[in-house]
């Protein structure tokens, strides 16, 4: 099987392209407008977008990890080796609350990791390496070392992202 790249549209419905060769793309799911999804992600065989799981990058079907009950846009990311699965924008403002953030091996089911205390937090990005998952926000970093148990570190100005490499 060739590799292949994956993206998502920002544009409305939300579309998922791929492409192998990065310069080509091809248009192979559009989804409904109720469907959330912010980003796309690829670990452990499959890529996931929100709800959206596909084990070739080109069949995508609504059998991925949401998060229950949730009025926000979910954003995905893989790191090590798991998916991070969080409430990002608000969808629509009925039922505002803290956002939480979720792990899944497999794409398909996931576990709680823990809730942002404050309407207001947000989460941004999620990196391995040195032994250690970092999840940065607005309101600083979470640490763990292995994926379960999480220290928070408060900080004034928060973080969009975030990147590991080369041994930092």
């Amino acid at each position: 099987a060739k590799a292949r790249h994956a993206t998502l549209s920002r544009e409305q419905p939300m579309q998922i392209h791929t492409s192998t060769d990065a310069a080509t793309w091809t248009n192979v799911y559009q989804a409904p407008p109720a469907e959330p999804g912010v980003g796309v992600a690829f670990g452990n065989g499959v890529y996931l977008s929100g709800g959206l799981l596909s084990t070739n990058g080109e069949s995508w079907t609504a059998t991925g990890y949401t998060i229950p009950n949730s009025d926000y846009r979910v954003r995905t990311e893989f790191a090590h080796d798991r998916f991070f699965i969080w409430e990002a924008d608000q969808r629509n403002f009925t039922n505002p609350g803290p956002r939480s953030i979720y792990s899944s091996m497999d794409g398909r089911t996931g576990v709680k990791l823990f809730t942002l205390p404050g309407l207001a937090q947000t989460f941004e990005g999620v990196a391995y390496g040195n032994g250690r998952f970092v999840v940065v926000g607005n309101t600083g970093s979470f640490v763990s070392v292995d994926g379960a148990t999480w220290i928070h570190t408060p900080f004034v100005a928060g973080f969009r992202g975030l990147a590991f490499g080369g041994g930092k």
